[in-house]
């Protein structure tokens, strides 16, 4: 008998998987932050923070590879 669930795509489960890491991380900093008795307001700050780093990374990657990609354009 065939199952009747459509078979999802890998690209339809990335958002979801996402969406659901970044819950995930929100509430495990309310947790450590009531576990611990530390600020929570301090590690939404570190969160931001780290979050911050990585999009500018992200930026800088972006940015290296559109200009190797030009060169190749312009020169190839």
């Amino acid at each position: 008998m065939k199952s009747r669930l459509p078979i999802r795509k890998k690209k339809d489960r990335l958002p979801r998987t996402i969406v659901l890491g970044a819950i995930t991380v929100f509430l495990a900093i309310i947790w450590l932050a009531k576990e611990l008795d530390m600020d929570r307001d301090e590690l939404l700050g570190y969160l931001v923070t780290s979050l911050l780093f990585v999009g500018v990374a992200i930026v800088f990657a972006m940015l290296a590879g559109g200009l190797v990609w030009l060169l190749k354009k312009l020169l190839g």
